[in-house]
């Protein structure tokens, strides 16, 4: 029942400018595939390639073919970035919650989470929190607010959690 693009997400480790222009080079003869925007239009497509670590904001708005998207920051909310291109605001887990999923959390903490969901979505965009602690207390803490996407390494065992997670809430 899913029908969004696929989303790729592309760490970027090296220099971003020069990145950015060698995954252009490189997508082009795909384009067709990707989520993109050609100077107002956009094109749908099945891939949506967004660039986070380091990336260009500035360069990227400048290209009038935006072919990636950019993962937000918090920081990012409010200077009034277009969902367009950056659909996404990620911050790793111990920056955004001072919980380890251990036990009740903080108030503070919980109410830090409410509202960066609530301000991202009222923006358009989508919450990530990335390196988030392995345990069921804390997919649930994210599921339960609304949180986009949770980054995991154990894929069979969320599955599982989120089949749970959906056939209680019905």
């Amino acid at each position: 029942g899913y029908n969004s693009p696929l989303i790729l997400m592309i760490d970027v480790k090296t220099e971003a400018k020069s990145t950015y222009l060698k995954l252009k080079e490189v997508l082009k003869p795909y384009v067709y595939l990707l989520w993109h925007k050609e100077g107002e239009s956009i094109q749908s497509g099945p891939i949506r390639i967004i660039l986070s670590g380091n990336r260009d904001k500035v360069f990227i708005t400048q290209d009038k073919d935006q072919w990636m998207g950019i993962d937000g920051r918090p920081e990012d909310l409010g200077e009034g970035w277009d969902a367009d291109l950056m659909p996404i605001v990620s911050q790793h887990f111990a920056r955004a919650l001072s919980w380890n999923g251990k036990g009740d959390i903080p108030a503070l903490a919980l109410e830090k989470l409410k509202k960066l969901v609530s301000d991202s979505h009222m923006e358009g965009k989508q919450v990530r929190l990335w390196a988030s602690p392995e345990r069921h207390e804390v997919w649930k803490l994210l599921l339960e607010n609304k949180v986009d996407f949770v980054n995991t390494d154990l894929l069979a065992e969320f599955r599982k959690y989120w089949v749970d997670f959906q056939s209680e809430r019905m």
